[in-house]
């Protein structure tokens, strides 16, 4: 794909996060023209490319020194003076490994199907609210 240079320029710029507006100024061109640009498919198409490709190497950066961080939050969820920061950190971590809790078990509190009975409701709610860890299976 080659796009004039005052396209390519509208790219570079909007990739830098400036508005519609200051880019229209910067390239001596109205904004309905930016606009225009953006409805048009290969200027998309390049405009996405160059997003990725951005994505892609702060990706890398990232990974590069993917150890040091999961060892600095290692050190907050151990060491931190804050036990807000520990909690946080070890929280992190932990979700990381195990994936975040989405929701909770809906229980009918009216009855139970085999005796018909009705459920204590603050036996319920110590259930629910109990912050007993259990161990992992196979942990040691």
């Amino acid at each position: 794909m080659i796009l004039d240079e005052r396209k390519e320029q509208a790219i570079t710029y909007l990739l830098a996060g400036y508005t519609i507006s200051d880019v229209a100024r910067l390239i001596n061109a109205s904004r309905q023209t930016i606009y225009n640009w953006l409805e048009d498919e290969e200027f998309r198409a390049e405009l996405d490319k160059r997003r990725q490709e951005i994505v892609k190497a702060g990706n890398q950066k990232i990974v590069k020194d993917l150890d040091l961080y999961i060892n600095k939050i290692k050190l907050l969820a151990t060491k931190a003076k804050s036990e807000k920061v520990q909690l946080d950190a070890a929280i992190y971590l932990l979700d990381r490994v195990y994936g975040t809790p989405r929701s909770k078990v809906d229980i009918d509190v009216e009855k139970t199907e085999e005796t018909s009975e009705k459920v204590d409701k603050d036996v319920l709610k110590d259930i629910l609210q109990d912050d007993t860890i259990l161990p992992f299976p196979n942990a040691q």
